[in-house]
């Protein structure tokens, strides 16, 4: 019979701590651990529980004690389905779902060792440790949800994903790849070796040197397209992009991710687009010889015309007789004129097309050749009812060009101008410079204007503006386009300012390294 007294807190023991103090010991150092420590007794209902339960559920421990674990929560699978379990044999890392304080769940990672008498072999409870891992399995499902989005994007892309483990010499290729390339790799890891014999013969070297050389230095990179065939013997144009991802101590690449793209149908419209460009040239080649070649067979006939009506005109050999001849042998000597200068235009079009016209550069007297175009064209104002103004520079410079193709620009604004500007109207010639210190030659008139959709088209060559005033002036519509380019010849340009009623101006622009100092300075 032992009659020793029962120990109570107020005992000592050997280390001359009291029961209590090594009690709250304890606590203190099951508080600092991770782990829960729990035990139950042999009807399975907690007797105890570390104060770490506080810091992981917010309770007491005392709300536990006497009740059984499946009264609070209830064990999982890896499934994360309920599950039973032997407590009466061991058990490692078994998930355990209970609710906080907040009534939140917990997941507790819990191992337990049953209890036996040493004697008798009478089950007396079970020990254990309980870890909370509710923020473990949080970031393993969101990692898990992540790379399941990111492998139905993988999939669902245009792209081929591809990954390459360049010491290995194997790749790994997303299943876009196989719809790609039909049958020709229906395993996601294929030798590289097999994939450089799908590139075509023609890119093979070309593109292995590229890829050797962007491995050496560069972390992102693009390889020129290239062709690879499929599995039904067609040829697809592939643009790839990859990125060395690794290393190693030496610097050479040991990991490489990246994209194969079919951009067939991209280098298909190209190679169409370049075709239809070939054709164009060669017809618009044949155009400009062909108008070259016809330059003398226009031109004969046409002075032969233009010299006999002088000549009729002007009664060289003598009276006509009635006044009615004469008139018509003006009106034949106009037409040849104004054919001759037409066809001149479409000729000069033809050669700057063909980069067959050359300038004839000297100093130009801005004052004398503005002089001379207004001579040459102010008959034709007075009998129109124009006003011709001029607007000149106190002290014009001189400008290092082609003078006849210069005046042949501003003979061709003025007849713009006095075409299209109504009797009573003005015409205003003005030579100035711009903020740029550029050589401007304006002419400003006070004609019918151009609407701003209009502009483009008045700058082409052939077209004219498709309205009821305009169609109403005769014109091939080169004068404009066949300035401006005469103007971008010399480095410089010719652009139109218009409002529709009110008028428009026509400034040919000249850059500054072609002005000199004025004639005679």
């Amino acid at each position: 019979m032992d009659n020793r007294a029962p120990i109570t807190d107020r005992d000592t023991i050997g280390s001359g701590l009291s029961v209590l103090q090594l009690r709250r010991r304890i606590d203190d150092l099951t508080r600092l651990i991770s782990d829960m420590v729990w035990e139950t007794d042999a009807d399975l209902r907690l007797r105890s529980l570390s104060l770490r339960v506080v810091d992981i559920l917010g309770f007491h421990p005392q709300v536990y004690i006497g009740k059984l674990l499946s009264e609070f929560g209830h064990f999982l699978s890896p499934a994360g389905d309920q599950i039973s379990i032997d407590l009466h044999a061991p058990f490692r890392d078994v998930m355990f779902m209970v609710k906080n304080h907040a009534n939140e769940d917990r997941i507790l990672l819990v191992s337990g060792l049953p209890v036996f008498d040493e004697t008798s072999g009478r089950f007396l409870g079970v020990r254990g440790t309980a870890r909370d891992i509710t923020a473990n399995r949080l970031v393993a499902e969101a990692l898990r949800q992540s790379e399941e989005r990111l492998k139905r994007a993988i999939e669902a892309s245009n792209d081929a994903f591809w990954e390459w483990n360049v010491p290995g010499e194997k790749a790994y290729f997303s299943g876009v790849w196989a719809r790609l390339l039909g049958l020709a790799f229906r395993n996601s890891m294929i030798d590289i070796a097999d994939w450089n014999q799908a590139i075509h013969p023609e890119d093979r070297k070309r593109t292995t040197h590229a890829l050797t050389e962007r491995l050496l230095y560069d972390v992102s990179f693009e390889l020129p397209e290239y062709r690879v065939q499929t599995a039904d013997g067609r040829w697809i144009w592939i643009l790839t992009r990859a990125q060395v991802v690794a290393r190693d101590a030496d610097g050479k690449a040991e990991r490489v991710v990246g994209t194969h793209r079919d951009i067939t149908g991209r280098m298909d419209a190209a190679e169409k687009l370049r075709m239809a460009k070939e054709e164009a040239d060669l017809a618009n080649r044949a155009k400009t010889e062909f108008l070259a070649n016809m330059s003398h067979e226009l031109r004969t006939p046409l002075n032969s015309i233009i010299g006999f009506s002088d000549i009729l005109a002007n009664e060289t050999f003598g009276p006509i007789g009635r006044p009615e001849y004469q008139e018509y042998a003006n009106d034949i000597n106009e037409s040849g004129r104004h054919l001759l200068n037409l066809i001149s235009d479409i000729l000069d079009v033809s050669r700057i097309e063909a980069n067959g016209l050359q300038l004839v550069e000297t100093a130009c007297d801005l004052s004398r050749l503005v002089g001379s175009c207004l001579r040459l064209v102010r008959e034709r104002a007075g009998k129109a009812g124009i006003e011709i103004k001029k607007d000149l520079l106190a002290d014009p410079p001189a400008l290092y060009a082609d003078e006849r193709r210069v005046r042949q620009i501003v003979l061709n604004l003025l007849s713009n101008a006095l075409k299209f500007t109504p009797r009573g109207g003005t015409v205003t010639v003005c030579v100035r410079r711009n903020d740029d210190e550029e050589l401007v030659i304006s002419v400003a008139d006070t004609g019918i204007g151009i609407a701003t959709e209009d502009l483009e088209a008045v700058m082409s060559p052939f077209r004219q503006v498709d309205g009821s005033l305009a169609r109403r002036y005769e014109g091939a519509g080169l004068g404009l386009p066949l300035s401006k380019r005469l103007a971008e010849l010399h480095g410089g340009t010719v652009f139109l300012e218009s409002e529709p009623g009110k008028g428009t101006v026509a400034s040919a622009v000249f850059p500054r390294h072609r002005i000199l100092d004025p004639i005679g300075r």
